[in-house]
């Protein structure tokens, strides 16, 4: 399937891998299904298949190969081998314009989108037959294209509603809050984040993106450390994150939940030139936390503040997480010297500090000598692996 699937990835093609690694063959390892895996081979490195054996003219398969290189075994197997149909179908797809014949090909082979050729995605019956299988993550990713093309009426309406509700199939896609998060925004404001894509968004859609939110909140797991998020409460927080159609507030607010509703010790402040306890729990909802957070003064932005106010309570922290925009100032204490001094007084000497400036393009608050500091400069999808990573030493 990947084979057909990702012809060439980030200017890499398999012919590329191929040349670099000179994987060969181990023909005792696979003695019955040599001719399917040459084929196999044959394709990464040419893009076509040959003729199978069993289909070739008795001339044509003498000037090819003597008849005795090939058992007769590995000729049927080479016939009836469901992987060299796969592949032959997606060639023959390249120039196809008959819309029924696609359509057949898709519910055959079970197909995906980027088997099929462009003028094919604008075809109703076309996405209609790619959401019937379609995994959740491609789902979601092309929720506004089947919507501008009308494609999600009726049953199909019903199928991606019922997948979005459905935790067992939530749960077996490993999606990540943040991911249900980004696709609802972008859904509900009826345009991607680029190009001319435009579509009237479903409330039905939309409520069900709302609960996939809530009920992937299990495909975050728990790291089992003790957290303080710290929220810059300025005006600037309101700002959409550049690619995204998430506020800073918004992510952040996100992120922390999932945190509040998974780990066993969660404490949130919020900050500007002064800083605030903040009465956030894991059965708060994203927006409750986002209004409560409107409704807070805000000033200047000093990212030290809450090392310091963990201090001085004797707060005991695995790790700090600052979010904020672009706004990274401090005041007379730098944040990287207000983390070493609360390691020496709380005697959690790996206690770990990572800054989020969400639309920040340069900054530097971490001590790059200090493996337990992090800055994270933007925010997409990744980011949420990136932080669980960082937190439990697996970077």
């Amino acid at each position: 399937m990947h084979l057909t699937k990702y012809p060439q990835r980030g200017g890499w093609s398999h012919r590329d891998l191929f040349r670099l690694a000179h994987p060969k063959l181990k023909k005792e390892a696979l003695p019955e299904n040599l001719l399917e895996y040459e084929q196999l081979y044959h394709f990464a490195v040419k893009g076509d298949l040959k003729t199978r054996k069993r289909n070739l003219s008795k001339e044509d398969a003498e000037l090819e190969q003597p008849a005795s290189k090939y058992s007769a075994l590995q000729m049927d197997i080479e016939l009836g081998s469901r992987a060299l149909d796969l592949v032959e179908t997606v060639l023959a797809l390249k120039h196809e314009k008959d819309e029924a014949k696609v359509v057949e090909a898709i519910k055959k082979h079970n197909l995906v989108r980027e088997h099929l050729p462009t003028e094919m995605l604008n075809s109703v019956a076309v996405w209609q037959a790619l959401l019937e299988k379609m995994p959740m993550t491609a789902m979601i990713r092309n929720l506004g294209k089947m919507q501008s093309i009308d494609a999600l009426t009726g049953k199909y309406r019903d199928i991606v509603i019922a997948k979005l509700t459905n935790e067992g199939e939530l749960k077996r896609a490993k999606i990540h809050p943040i991911q249900v998060l980004m696709a609802k925004k972008v859904y509900e404001n009826g345009h991607g984040e680029r190009g001319k894509l435009e579509w009237k968004p479903d409330e039905k859609i939309g409520q069900a993106l709302e609960d996939a939110f809530y009920k992937s909140f299990f495909n975050a797991p728990p790291t089992n450390k003790r957290y303080c998020f710290a929220f810059d409460v300025s005006g600037s927080m309101t700002c959409l994150i550049s690619g995204t159609m998430l506020s800073c507030r918004g992510a952040s607010a996100a992120l922390s939940l999932v945190s509040l509703k998974n780990e066993k010790t969660v404490e949130c402040v919020g900050f500007c030139d002064n800083l605030v306890e903040l009465p956030f729990r894991g059965d708060w909802t994203l927006s409750k936390i986002e209004e409560y957070m409107d409704r807070l003064p805000f000033g200047a932005t000093d990212c030290a503040l809450p090392m310091l106010w963990a201090k001085e309570k004797k707060k005991e922290f695995d790790v700090f997480v600052v979010y904020t925009d672009c706004e990274t100032f401090f005041g007379e204490v730098h944040p990287y010297q207000a983390l070493r001094d609360y390691r020496e007084s709380s005697g959690i000497t790996d206690a770990k500090l990572i800054v989020m400036g969400m639309t920040a393009t340069d900054f530097t608050i971490a001590d790059p000598e200090d493996a337990g500091m992090m800055d994270i400069v933007g925010f997409d999808s990744a980011v949420p692996t990136l932080l669980h990573d960082f937190v439990t030493g697996k970077l």
